[in-house]
């Protein structure tokens, strides 16, 4: 009976030290095998993992295409741009020198025509009826202020001429055909 006992108190103290001890309750996860649920698409997370950086690879490659296709449209476009700019400039720049040389054409050819004759007759003639139509009008005023005159004495009363649209047209007419010769003389000698 005491080697009983003693066996006892042993598995006793064997029990004790094995309670003791630490229990690793957590379990070894191998990241290269597979679950075992039975899903047909079913792979290790190693697996999972280089799927995942082969479709950030993917995304990358696709991304760095898009902005490499943006940079060459941005680069069309500024060189379209600077096509049509340099265009501008260069018509604008022949613009300027054609106007300068029709401005010296211009200027050099009045020289040429002011010593013709009939143009020198051309322009007496023009300053003759106008001096004529001048002294034609203030012959029409003095005559029309003396029947303004003779009508206020004549009756008593304040009937002086007032001038028709008829007549304001007439003025109007003569103004516009003075303000005419006037453009038409420098192109005459021109």
């Amino acid at each position: 009976a005491e080697a009983e006992i003693r066996q006892r108190a042993e598995l006793i103290q064997q029990i004790r030290v094995l309670e003791s001890v630490p229990i690793d309750r957590y379990k070894q996860v191998d990241l290269t095998s597979v679950a075992g649920h039975g899903v047909h698409d079913e792979m290790s997370i190693a697996e999972l993992r280089e799927r995942l950086e082969i479709v950030k690879l993917e995304r990358e490659k696709e991304r760095e295409s898009r902005r490499d296709l943006i940079v060459k449209e941005k680069q069309t476009k500024e060189q379209m741009i600077t096509h049509t700019v340099q265009n501008i400039v260069k018509y604008r720049n022949e613009l300027t020198t054609q106007t300068a040389i029709k401005k010296q054409r211009q200027s050099s050819a009045p020289s040429n025509f002011t010593k013709k004759p009939e143009i020198e007759q051309l322009k007496q003639t023009i300053e003759s009826k106008k001096a004529q139509r001048v002294s034609r009008q203030q012959q029409m005023r003095e005559t029309l202020s003396t029947l303004s005159v003779a009508s206020v004495s004549s009756s008593g009363r304040n009937t002086t001429f007032k001038p028709t649209t008829e007549w304001n047209r007439f003025d109007q007419l003569e103004k516009s055909y003075d303000k005419a010769q006037k453009r038409i003389a420098p192109s005459l000698i021109a």
